[in-house]
């Protein structure tokens, strides 16, 4: 019994984690939206527009697809996060009764937290690119 309490007390550890990566998925899926529904609304206006004003609309609708492949990635970044803590908990709980593979539980939490480390790479390169694309819209609107 002492065991099996304290397998579960080691599993329910990397719960913190997947509790981290949950907020984050919310977060990234928020600002996916974002994105998707902007870029539908050039290419409506994409039929009307014409000249130079066309021009932009492509630039804008590439920097939005940019920023979605940006998201896509963390977000898979994150759900990988989410797996390997899942893993990691199921490995730590069956600890007690079947044999230790050799650094498994330390491979999967090194895993999950290169995921975490990368997710929020490219969600700070999301940020990164949205604040250059209003700096572009901004320098168009309000010339120097």
């Amino acid at each position: 019994m002492q065991e099996l309490v304290h397998a579960l007390q080691a599993a329910i550890a990397p719960s913190v984690l997947i509790s981290a990566f949950g907020l984050l998925l919310l977060s990234l899926t928020n600002r996916l939206g974002r994105p998707i529904d902007r870029t539908r609304q050039l290419l409506r206006e994409v039929d009307a527009a014409t000249g130079d004003d066309l021009g932009n609309l492509r630039q804008q609708i590439q920097v939005l697809t940019r920023r979605c492949r940006l998201l896509r990635t963390a977000i898979g970044l994150a759900l990988a996060g989410v797996f390997c803590s899942a893993a990691l908990m199921l490995t730590l709980f069956l600890l007690p009764v079947a044999p230790r593979p050799p650094l498994l539980p330390e491979g999967l939490f090194c895993a999950a937290l290169l995921c975490l480390m990368g997710c929020l790479v490219f969600f700070f390169s999301d940020i990164r690119l949205t604040l250059r694309s209003l700096d572009l819209e901004t320098s168009r609107h309000l010339p120097k």
